[in-house]
């Protein structure tokens, strides 16, 4: 939590000072931390009962043959992006300002800095030219550094800049709950500037932010189809709430289609105002074309817009509940190799099939699939949020937070798309590809805890054991019982 700001003409400077300061806590009893201690002292959330009801549990349970009954636990994840949270705020003449941030939603960072520099959002513009990862991590955060940032920038009227250590990071951006999807309709929608040059070329605007997931190569490809033209004429500017006002977050995985149907939108808005020029000089160029409608005074500017068809809120007992207009599907298989000395494994091979509908970019999306399965490989396998007995995060940064590495790659990775599956409901026939391939990962877990069963199996030991996820190196070799861990357990 932010409890005031140091300035400083150096980096450097501003670090020393803010190592200065002295703050005094107040503990507070009971502390508590994990859900076992919220249990212990019945702390509970009184406004949130949900009771979702399906048929006579109790008589399912009477009739059924078999009946399993244990506990199951997951850690967190941190989102470990490359570039932690910054900022960057300059104040303008009349009294505007600028801010450059490393969000994924820039109406929210418009929104705070509105509201805490009692200043009308049309005198502040929040830009993002690209962002180094993301993940989620800055669909909500950024404004924890971007408020205080525009604050000493308004109130100094000087620029101010901003960038966390992973230390500071991982502390600032503590783990929140999250819901199912894009709950709320108001994120199911998007916008998009087109404006064509006397050149030919095209600059596009949209609502999207680029993090490394290809948003913009697949709305040049987009563009580049609906107005027939090479990719070379197509530029996408910076995300700036100048040009896209009231944008949603890029999130959900949903971002390539909601801006993609905004440009399909403008860019036929634009072809439908040259289609005169083609159909009366069809051996002319685009260039020609779009020479000839500036002369007769044609606008080569244009709005697209995207509205996906509502959602109705979520009831816990409504059988009827659609929350999602498609699934994005897909199969994962893991070989895994465990040392049970050690408790080291490695997975040497692993196959995944995603059902991406007909991809636009098949490229970049098995690279999201790859890259998600790797995501995922460390939530289940490698990284682990420890907290000390006070709350305190104890593992901060890549010393102490394991990440995973080139050698934690599967030794054999065989990524396909499934063929012959078009999706209907979606740009292009195609699917989300962002997050749904993360849980293929779970195939390393679970080949990893039948390798620990097959362990004990020679060690005359149940093969039903509980195993906690992430499953580290210590808890493969404990779970690899024999009669050195029996010493210590």
């Amino acid at each position: 939590q932010t409890l005031g700001i140091i300035i400083a003409d150096t980096q450097a400077l501003a670090q020393r000072a803010a190592k200065l300061v002295k703050v005094e806590y107040e503990d507070l009893s009971p502390v508590i931390i994990t859900i076992e201690d919220a249990i212990k002292h019945q702390s509970f959330f009184s406004n949130v009962p949900l009771d979702i009801v399906r048929g006579d549990v109790e008589d399912a349970l009477r009739k059924a043959d078999h009946t399993i009954e244990g506990e199951v636990r997951m850690g967190g994840q941190e989102h470990f992006y490359l570039e932690t949270q910054a900022t960057i705020a300059a104040p303008r003449d009349m009294d505007e300002l600028d801010i450059y941030c490393t969000c994924q939603g820039l109406n929210q960072v418009q929104k705070y800095a509105s509201f805490v520099l009692n200043m009308p959002s049309h005198k502040i513009v929040c830009h993002v030219k690209r962002i180094g990862g993301g993940f989620g991590g800055k669909e909500t955060r950024n404004p924890l550094v971007a408020i205080p940032v525009a604050f000493a920038a308004h109130k100094l009227r000087r620029p101010v800049r901003c960038m966390l250590d992973r230390n500071e990071d991982m502390m600032m951006t503590v783990p929140v709950s999250h819901g199912i999807s894009f709950m709320m309709n108001v994120y199911h929608q998007a916008n998009a500037l087109i404006m064509i040059y006397m050149d030919g070329t095209v600059l596009i605007s949209h609502s999207g932010m680029e993090m490394g997931q290809g948003l913009h190569t697949k709305i040049i490809q987009i563009a580049s189809t609906e107005l027939s033209i090479p990719f070379h004429l197509i530029h996408i500017e910076e995300t700036s709430t100048a040009k896209i006002p009231n944008a949603p977050p890029t999130a959900a995985s949903i971002s390539s289609e909601l801006n993609g149907i905004a440009v399909i939108d403008a860019c036929r808005i634009l072809q439908e105002r040259l289609k005169p020029y083609r159909t009366q000089a069809p051996e002319k160029s685009w260039v020609d074309w779009v020479n000839m409608a500036h002369q007769d005074q044609v606008s080569l500017v244009a709005v697209g817009s995207c509205q996906l068809p509502k959602i109705t809120p979520y009831s816990p007992n409504n059988e009827t509940n659609h929350l999602f207009y498609y699934y994005t599907n897909g199969a994962g298989c893991s070989e895994v190799e465990i040392d049970c000395l050690t408790g080291d494994h490695q997975v040497i091979r692993t196959d995944i099939v995603m059902d991406l509908g007909s991809s636009i970019n098949p490229a970049i999306d098995i690279g999201q699939i790859e890259g998600a399965f790797m995501q995922g490989y460390g939530l289940f396998t490698l990284e682990e949020m420890v907290y000390g007995a006070d709350g305190t995060l104890l593992s901060r940064g890549p010393g102490a937070y394991k990440l995973p590495g080139f050698a934690d790659i599967p030794g054999e990775f065989n990524v396909s798309l499934l063929s012959g599956a078009p999706n209907p409901k979606a740009i292009y026939s195609s699917k989300a590809v962002g997050e749904p391939p993360l849980f293929s990962a779970a195939s390393v877990f679970f080949a990893i805890k039948e390798a620990i069963a097959d362990a004990r199996r020679h060690e005359n030991l149940s093969p039903d054991f509980p195993l906690i996820s992430p499953a580290t190196s210590a808890r493969i070799r404990m779970a690899c019982q024999d009669r050195f861990t029996k010493k210590v357990s």
